[in-house]
């Protein structure tokens, strides 16, 4: 955080989607504004008045630039309400690429890849010494994407792949057929309010009683009847994220689902990970790809920040796309908020000056 005599702060937004009530949003950021003042000292010398608000390329997938609008929108009354007087935004790709600049001592063209917990941002942008000091930067912008994929959707996945199969997944009814998918999944589609609903509902039980009652192995399905009563659902995924976790420094871990079974363990391989995460690793590579199309160009270099990056089987998935570019990897989490923070310090700066 940096402070002038125009208190102002950089803050990294929470990646939602346009829904989110305004009121909720506003509390949130009285609290973190709260947190700040006291922090610098400012709680009793004045407040902090000024916000620059990093923001994803695309809050969701569906509703293209018009929800984009309505959801900054959101963020800008909330900020308001909370006592920001002037409110900037600004890509969290642009502002991860900006904390990378500082350090270059010549001209780059720089592929931002932000691998977050709910979205995924690329940005093509023009960086270094000469670059570096403007106030606009709207024409080193080249071009970006974004998408609502990222950890989470890897954790849903790596659930479905490494313990799905320990609750029933895979099995056969005793008529042959086999088990239905849809109850695994809805289990552990945490992100998907609907999926959820359905989970929890009691026709949801009905459905699980009846396949214990037809399976081959009824103990399985019993399992995943104890998580649909329990609604052990966020847990499983939970354990996913501590498993894929662990994979950033270990080959393999093994996670307890003690809390569903007794003495239940699954072994979680890096293997198993990245066979899990074809999917949503492959839609990160694709952003990527869209994210260059549309710059037109070929970058010097690929910077790669965000705290799913951490994880080897992305960084690979990242690296196999352009394998002859050059790959910096950044702070994973602190990168956005200090580019933030730089971006705060040049545009309001240069706003007191025009004062």
């Amino acid at each position: 955080m940096s402070v002038r005599q125009n208190h102002f702060w950089g803050q990294r937004t929470q990646k939602r989607s346009s829904g989110a009530v305004e009121d909720i949003v506003t509390m949130m950021m009285l609290h973190v504004k709260s947190i700040a003042e006291s922090a610098t000292g400012l709680n009793n010398k004045g407040v902090i008045t000024h916000a620059v608000i990093g923001r994803p390329v695309n809050f969701q997938a569906i509703g293209g630039e018009e929800s984009n609008l309505q959801a900054e929108s959101i963020l800008r009354l909330a900020a308001k309400r909370a006592g920001f007087i002037d409110v900037e935004f600004l890509f969290e790709p642009l502002a991860a690429g900006m904390d990378y600049e500082a350090s270059l001592t010549e001209d780059k063209v720089v592929l931002v890849v932000d691998v977050g917990g709910g979205t995924t941002d690329c940005s093509v942008v023009k960086m270094g010494p000469s670059h570096v000091n403007l106030s606009q930067r709207s024409q080193d912008f080249l071009g970006h994407s974004g998408q609502r994929v990222g950890g989470n959707d890897l954790d849903i996945a790596l659930s479905m792949k490494a313990f799905m199969s320990h609750l029933g997944l895979g099995c056969h009814m005793v008529n042959g057929l086999p088990m239905p998918s849809k109850p695994f999944w809805n289990a552990v589609a945490v992100n998907d309010i609907s999926a959820q609903r359905d989970f929890v509902s009691l026709s949801s039980r009905k459905l699980i009683k009846e396949l214990i009652h037809d399976a081959e192995s009824p103990e399985l399905l019993k399992r995943l009847l104890k998580v649909q009563q329990e609604q052990l659902g966020y847990r499983i995924v939970r354990s996913a994220e501590q498993a894929k976790i662990g994979l950033t420094d270990a080959d393999s871990v093994i996670s307890k689902l003690d809390y569903i079974c007794p003495r239940l363990n699954a072994e979680v391989s890096r293997e198993l990970f990245s066979e899990a995460i074809a999917v949503p690793s492959a839609k990160i590579q694709a952003l990527m790809q869209q994210a260059l199309n549309v710059a037109g160009v070929t970058p010097d270099v690929i910077y790669v920040t965000g705290g799913t990056a951490r994880s080897p089987a992305i960084y690979d998935k990242i690296a196999d796309l352009h394998p002859e570019i050059p790959i910096v990897v950044g702070d994973h989490f602190g990168s956005v908020t200090a580019g933030l923070t730089r971006w705060a310090q040049r545009v309001f700066k240069q706003e007191k000056n025009e004062n």
